[in-house]
């Protein structure tokens, strides 16, 4: 796969673009016509990596822009690559978070300045979303060994709009058990669990929902609004 893409990005065509996307800087626009399939994965993944501050690639529409996603995480690793998606439009799709919890994870990214590929439709950017500023400062961080309020937690997660339950099944819930706070975020594929000793967060561990089996120990987690139903002042 290397070697096809080194292949690829040393053609003539896809230099050209790259040189004038350097002159243009790192915020500057550049409009690649004639790039279909496959190549604009190729396009875009050598984009990424000639800029140290990430890229912004604007697909035709929702569908392709999904398609693209995949294609440029089969070349870059899934975690290097966001999708911005469309939220619904209709109250009978609003039952799908998708669309939601993929721009909040993409905006997760952007706001802790990790470089990434984010790939968008226009109608995406048309979205409202929380200025940078404000974005930051609704994340919730928690970071295992140090000291975070207990009950300051439970009640920034009432805010948030999170609803209580005796066990979390879905995005947007939370449960307390003496001094455990389970919570399923707005990101990731999982629920994390949150152990506390008083105020003192003793562990964070990513867990099975069904099966209430930790996946892995983690060092931190973060916890933001649902951005579609609106962000606490």
């Amino acid at each position: 796969m290397k070697s096809i893409k080194q292949t690829i990005i040393s053609s003539g065509p896809v230099r050209d673009i790259l040189a004038q996307a350097k002159r243009k800087g790192p915020a500057g626009e550049t409009e690649a016509s004639g790039v279909s399939g496959s190549l604009t994965s190729f396009l875009a993944t050598a984009a990424w990596d000639e800029f140290p501050s990430g890229v912004l690639v604007v697909a035709p529409d929702d569908e392709s822009a999904e398609k693209l996603r995949d294609d440029c995480a089969a070349l870059a690793g899934a975690g290097r690559v966001k999708l911005f998606g469309t939220r619904p439009l209709h109250h009978a799709q609003a039952l799908d978070l998708s669309a939601s919890i993929a721009q909040i994870e993409t905006l997760e990214a952007l706001a802790a300045g990790k470089k990434s590929l984010v790939v968008a439709s226009p109608r995406s950017l048309t979205e409202c979303v929380p200025p940078p500023d404000s974005f930051r400062k609704s994340v919730i961080a928690i970071t295992a060994g140090a000291d975070h309020p207990f009950d300051d937690l439970i009640r920034r997660l009432d805010e948030y709009g999170f609803e209580r339950r005796d066990f979390v099944g879905g995005y947007g819930e939370y449960s307390v058990r003496g001094g455990i706070v389970d919570i399923y975020p707005y990101s990731g594929d999982n629920p994390v669990r949150v152990e506390f000793w008083g105020d003192r967060v003793e562990s964070i561990r990513e867990f099975d929902p069904l099966s209430q089996r930790s996946i892995c120990e983690l060092e931190t987690t973060s916890v933001v609004p649902n951005i579609s139903g609106g962000n606490p002042s």
